[in-house]
């Protein structure tokens, strides 16, 4: 964890990977904006890069995360994974 927080405080910016799954859920109520009916979820499971990203929170710096969408096992549709992926890139 310490070559990590080295790395980091030194410029570095070291990459962790994590798969992620999308759920949209309905109904959802907000009383701030009541036209909202869904809840949006991308959750991010970290595959590797626990001892990256705790050395990142440690030194205050950003790090790189690649996360790979399982569309097969979100429970979006496909619409709404496509509109998801325009905000993600």
């Amino acid at each position: 964890m310490v070559h990590y927080q080295d790395e980091i405080a030194h410029g570095g910016q070291p990459t962790a990977f994590a798969v992620s799954v999308l759920d949209v859920k309905q109904p959802a109520v907000w009383e701030d904006n009541p036209e909202i009916t869904e809840h949006w979820c991308l959750a991010h499971y970290l595959l590797d890069g626990h001892h990256k990203i705790y050395a990142a929170a440690q030194t205050n710096k950003p790090l790189n995360l690649v996360s790979f969408l399982a569309v097969d096992e979100s429970l979006a549709s496909e619409e709404e994974i496509k509109s998801a992926l325009t905000y993600l890139t």
